[in-house]
């Protein structure tokens, strides 16, 4: 049974790379296999090896980017996100985004961010949810080489990780 949640290390690593208010990860929007007993990506015990990585963030190009909030913004896109992934919501049914309806990752600094870290791919829901058009610049190192320092560190030691084990699923 997996102990941590591997949307919630992404977003710890996103933000942590970054340096933005908060990070938000769609649990849809990384990997690239098909589910497997419902997880669409894990990371195992052990060694992490640059395949295990890609498949997490397949793009060569796979810097997140930072999009500027407003105040009132954060608490719009999660609970946005949160009424359409939950398992009751049959007007989601049509989101193509929304088939595994799990929550998102979240890593979150303060109570109202006004700069968060996502994918790429995730803007153009941002935008949706929030009416308007985004400016999304790309920041860190790459989201491959943002995990690569996470799992090098002790669970515990991850912001938003509380219990240490072996699994990120």
């Amino acid at each position: 049974m997996p102990q941590h949640y591997l949307p919630d290390v992404i977003a710890a690593a996103l933000r942590g790379d970054t340096g933005t208010d908060a990070a938000f990860v769609p649990p849809s929007k990384h990997g690239t296999q098909a589910p497997l007993d419902g997880a669409i990506t894990a990371v195992r015990p052990g060694p992490v090896s640059g395949l295990d990585l890609m498949r997490l963030f397949p793009s060569d190009d796979d810097r997140a980017v930072v999009v500027e909030l407003a105040r009132e913004d954060w608490q719009i896109l999660t609970s946005a996100y949160a009424a359409a992934a939950a398992p009751d919501a049959r007007s989601a049914d049509s989101l193509w985004w929304n088939w595994c309806r799990m929550p998102a990752g979240i890593s979150v600094h303060t109570e109202r961010p006004t700069t968060v870290a996502v994918m790429p791919s995730v803007v153009r829901m941002l935008s949706e949810w929030l009416d308007r058009d985004l400016n999304a610049q790309p920041a860190g190192a790459g989201a491959r080489a943002a995990m690569t320092r996470v799992l090098s560190r002790a669970p515990r030691e991850i912001p938003g990780v509380e219990a240490p084990g072996a699994d990120w699923v």
